[in-house]
């Protein structure tokens, strides 16, 4: 009995493993179309994201931006950080003015 549930599993195990490889030979890419999303279906994808990494700094002038990829299908989400309303302040040491240059104080 357990020789039998042996066999039907790996019978069953390779009919999965040929029909995902017939489903990879069927997608793909042609030699023109290699790294383009637009040449792998992805619209049966149950997506899996990974976690938001940033791919712009948001600044106090410019908005951020955090983007994520799909571990199936590698289809990316991108979310925009609004513009950072923080500022650090940088203390420059003291530079005492002279006849040519003026100074700085802290």
């Amino acid at each position: 009995m357990k020789k039998m549930f042996l066999m039907a599993l790996i019978l069953l195990i390779s009919v999965f493993v040929s029909v995902s490889c017939a489903d990879n030979n069927n997608n793909s890419n042609n030699s023109d179309d290699i790294g383009s999303i637009e040449s792998i279906d992805t619209s049966a994808c149950e997506h899996v994201f990974g976690e938001w990494k940033t791919k712009i700094e948001p600044t106090c002038k410019t908005e951020g931006e955090l983007v994520r990829t799909c571990t199936l299908c590698a289809v990316t989400e991108n979310k925009s950080v609004d513009k950072s309303t923080e500022h650090t302040p940088v203390v420059l040491d003291t530079v005492p003015a002279t006849c040519d240059n003026s100074g700085l104080t802290e």
